[in-house]
């Protein structure tokens, strides 16, 4: 809802959006009772819920759901409250949202949902309970990230969890890259093991045939070489210009 009433100015609407930043409950109260709207939007089009879930006020993020905020509004950007409460791990305000049923599968403008920004910020506590309540392990971005493979980026918590509910390590993103390729670029030790335990390819390759033993030797990354070697990574494989992972870390 935008600022529909004509008597409303955009001050008066960027009152209410200063006070759930702070989390001023008396300050949103007073704004709502002279007639800004609940679901008046910034510039960016962002609601007054998506400013406190994004600035970790859950007392405002409960008091704007109470007086009739639309849990699933979505900014310019497509980013909604669930998105902005679990990118700085605002479990309290993630789990208030759920209670008013928020739609989990909403997408952001690149691709992304609510887990798949738990996944890529680390975020293990609301990424957990995005799972319990339902969350689907597949939603792909723009460029064909699962959540699963934003997760090996960063997070071997979050990889356990994910594999945990399912998700598929089989899955590619538009290069042909998979989650334990993305792991042993990354150098997430963690996640390889996860990854290799869980029974991921090791000897799957991306569109410019490497496999993930190649592309950590691409990098240099030692630790993920040692580690995909221990799992049983064929030293052996080559890529599409036939060299082999020792080739390539030689120089």
């Amino acid at each position: 809802m935008l600022l529909a009433a004509a008597c409303v100015s955009p001050l008066d609407a960027g009152a209410i959006h200063e006070a759930a930043e702070r989390g001023d409950l008396h300050a949103i109260h007073r704004a709502l009772s002279t007639g800004v709207p609940v679901d008046a939007a910034d510039p960016r089009g962002a609601p007054p819920l998506i400013v406190a879930a994004r600035s970790a006020r859950p007392d405002a993020v409960a008091f704007l759901l109470r007086a009739g905020a639309d849990v699933n509004a979505q900014t310019d950007a497509g980013y909604t409250a669930a998105m902005a409460a679990v990118a700085n791990g605002n479990h309290t305000s993630l789990r208030e949202l759920l209670e008013h049923d928020a739609l989990l599968e909403l997408r952001s403008r690149s691709g992304g949902t609510a887990l798949s920004v738990a996944a890529w910020a680390g975020q293990v506590i609301c990424l957990e309970m995005l799972l319990r309540a339902g969350a689907d392990t597949e939603p792909r971005d723009e460029h064909g990230y699962t959540p699963l493979m934003m997760a090996a980026f960063r997070d071997g918590a979050c990889v356990d969890h994910l594999i945990a509910f399912g998700a598929d390590l089989t899955a590619r993103t538009t290069s042909g890259e998979t989650a334990l390729m993305i792991a042993a670029w990354a150098e997430n030790v963690s996640a390889i093991r996860s990854l290799a335990r869980a029974g991921a390819a090791l000897e799957a390759s991306d569109d410019a045939g490497e496999t993930a033993l190649i592309k950590a030797a691409r990098d240099g990354a030692v630790a993920a070489i040692q580690t995909l070697v221990e799992a049983g990574a064929k030293v052996e494989a080559t890529n599409r210009n036939g060299e082999t992972a020792l080739m390539i870390a030689a120089g």
